[in-house]
């Protein structure tokens, strides 16, 4: 599925690769999320924003995120404890 702005994603550090094995892995990461929508909603919505996919993978369980299969880099970001503001 084309990402809505691949240079919004790319600021964000992820590329049109990223999202593919993301996508590839959805179902496995929708099971195992806290979100309550459809899986086709969520795989619309993530390519839509680079916030989105992040909140997406933030509500799945760090053991979850740590075995899927995707790439390093992407379970690095999302794993990553947030800076105290």
């Amino acid at each position: 599925m084309p990402l809505s702005d691949p240079y919004a994603f790319q600021l964000a550090g992820f590329s049109e690769g990223d999202v593919d094995e993301i996508l590839a892995d959805l179902d496995y990461l929708h099971r195992n999320s806290r979100w309550t929508h459809r899986r086709d909603q969520i795989e619309r919505m993530i390519v839509e924003s680079p916030v989105i996919l992040l909140d997406f993978l933030r509500s799945v369980s760090p053991d979850v995120v740590r075995s899927a299969m995707i790439p390093r880099r992407v379970k690095n970001v999302v794993l990553r404890p947030k800076a105290a503001v």
